[in-house]
């Protein structure tokens, strides 16, 4: 019975410790399960057997750690997403502040455009900004601004873009050149990403996309996000654009006097001289250099004088000669000379109620000048031939590029009809004399001569300035008008090169550099001379021996040089 009993005992306690085993067991790999979860490790689970309370809970045990990984996976993406957010807005912000240091709309949209390069890989790109009052369209690519000025160009580009109000893709070219740069012709669409200041459209950025294009949403608004923090800058330089384009047309206007263009003080002095004798009928002597303007200065008298509606004849003196002049100018009767086979009338009565112009009057004939100084003293005349006395109404501008003074000296001008002529005198200034108008001209020629020839050019380079700056115009304003002609018309680009320029500017700036090479050599040599002698205290001998040169050579550099030992008190 005893060992019966054991039996029992021992069968009993062995099935208690396999129910416990049983229900512990799974406890314990839960309890296992927690200590990894609390040591950062989410990828556990706990094997679930049968459909006791104890799998229950491990099956609702791993649901949860599922749902916790799940969560956990989200939080990480977010943080990622947060972090790489952080970054492109400080990214944004350096490029934005990097930008509002710049100055000039070219420079800000070149730099825009170099770093919106970097994040997408469509390498044409272009900024169309309207001025504030919508009358030019700035088109400003990565290497030049152009400045368009129609009307149906700027009106066709801002209605289009009134209607886009998000970053929109185009399947087609939505514009074309002169908007954008000839290259976006070969482009397969376009991306246009509006620009807003203060919820006020005022341009837009125009990329051009190829047929490969791997551009991606959101590198592209992230160029959204950045233009929109730029926008205030660009709107900013935008407004110094006008500003500037406003104060250069002002500059220019005040520069431009009935047809004279010139800023420099000796041109002011003239303006205003011809306003103070274009109301008189004084008779005005020109004189200046060829090519420095005179008949500009005529026409601008006549023009601003109470006889601008009558006619203003102009006579070269030069371009006759001395049996044809008198005839030119105060006519001829029928036979007065072999080949009168009619009546002619000379320019002084067709200038009748005018002026009349007397270009280069230092070539004109004695016989010829007789003639004239009567008409100035007395307004009569005879035609060549004729016995009639003629009586006309004209005030005398003479032009000359001589002194006459010097020629009256010489015997072939005449003292009294010089006094006559010389009772206003003018006296232009050749181009070498004000230099400072040299840009403003080339640029007024460059502007006609662009208009004439339908090209599209703005400025001239840097170094092509400099060459123009750095010529001596012996030929005065009507060379720089010549080689204006000549550059425009071989320009390619949307400026003048230096290449464009005559072949002689080549050459005179080498000339210079030489010579201004060889007065720096003679310059240098003259303070080694000076310095060594002071240092021997003027004795020839040691200093000869110092420069490594012969006494006899030493005296011919002091005589050439002209240098002399400093007298003392």
């Amino acid at each position: 019975m005893s060992v019966v009993t054991l039996v029992i005992l021992f069968l009993a306690l062995g099935v208690t410790l396999l129910l416990v085993r049983k229900v512990t067991g799974p406890l314990a790999a839960l309890a296992e399960a927690t200590q990894k979860i609390d040591q950062g490790e989410l990828d556990v689970s706990v094997k679930v057997q049968g459909h006791d309370e104890v799998s229950r809970l491990a099956a609702s045990f791993n649901h949860m750690v599922g749902r916790l990984r799940e969560y956990t996976g989200k939080l990480e993406e977010q943080t990622m997403e947060l972090e790489r957010a952080h970054h492109q807005t400080r990214t944004v912000c350096g490029i934005v502040q990097e930008v509002g240091a710049l100055r000039s709309l070219n420079e800000i949209s070149s730099s825009l455009i170099n770093t919106f390069k970097n994040i997408l890989k469509c390498s044409q790109m272009v900024f169309l900004i309207f001025s504030s009052n919508r009358d030019l369209l700035f088109v400003s690519s990565e290497s030049e601004i152009k400045v368009l000025r129609e009307r149906e160009s700027i009106e066709s580009a801002a209605t289009f873009l009134t209607d886009i109000t998000k970053t929109t893709l185009m399947e087609k070219r939505a514009f074309s050149p002169p908007l954008v740069p000839d290259l976006f012709q070969t482009t397969a669409r376009q991306v246009i990403i509006p620009i807003l200041h203060e919820k006020e459209l005022f341009g837009a950025l125009v990329i051009g996309c190829s047929e490969d294009c791997s551009c991606n949403v959101k590198d592209i608004d992230v160029v959204r996000l950045m233009l929109t923090q730029a926008a205030g800058v660009i709107n900013r330089a935008v407004l110094q654009e006008e500003e500037m384009r406003e104060l250069q047309g002002r500059v220019e206007k005040t520069a431009e006097f009935s047809g004279i263009v010139g800023k420099d003080p000796k041109m002011q002095l003239i303006y205003k001289l011809i306003e103070d004798i274009a109301p008189t009928d004084a008779t005005v002597l020109i004189q200046g250099d060829s090519g420095t303007g005179k008949e500009l200065v005529a026409r601008a008298i006549h023009r601003r004088s109470p006889r601008k509606n009558k006619p203003f004849v102009v006579i070269n003196c030069s371009a006759y000669p001395a049996t044809l002049l008198e005839s030119e100018l105060f006519g001829h009767e029928k036979g007065a000379f072999t080949g009168a086979i009619r009546q002619k009338s000379g320019r002084f009565e067709q200038a009748h109620g005018g002026t009349v112009f007397l270009d280069e009057i230092g070539e004109i004939a004695p016989s010829a000048q007789i003639k004239l100084l009567r008409v100035l003293q007395t307004q009569k005349f005879e035609r060549l031939g004729g016995e009639k006395t003629l009586n006309v109404d004209v005030r005398i501008i003479a032009a000359t590029n001589k002194d006459l003074l010097q020629e009256v000296k010489k015997g072939n001008f005449r003292e009294d009809l010089y006094y006559r002529l010389n009772v206003i005198p003018v006296l232009l200034a050749p181009l070498d004399e004000r230099r400072n108008d040299i840009p403003l001209l080339a640029r007024h020629f460059l502007s006609g001569f662009a208009t004439e020839q339908g090209k599209q050019i703005e400025d001239f380079s840097p170094e092509a300035m400099r060459l123009l700056l750095d010529y001596s115009w012996p030929g005065n304003v009507r060379e720089l008008e010549n080689t204006v002609e000549h550059a425009t018309v071989l320009a390619k680009g949307t400026r003048i090169e230096a290449s464009d320029l005559p072949a002689m500017f080549h050459s005179a700036a080498g000339s210079t550099r030489k010579a201004s090479q060889a007065s720096t050599l003679v310059e240098n040599e003259i303070k080694l001379l000076e310095e060594v002698l002071n240092e021997c205290g003027w004795n020839k001998k040691q200093a000869a021996k110092r420069l490594g040169i012969s006494r006899s050579t030493l005296y011919d550099k002091l005589k050439k040089y002209q240098i002399n030992k400093p007298t003392t008190h």
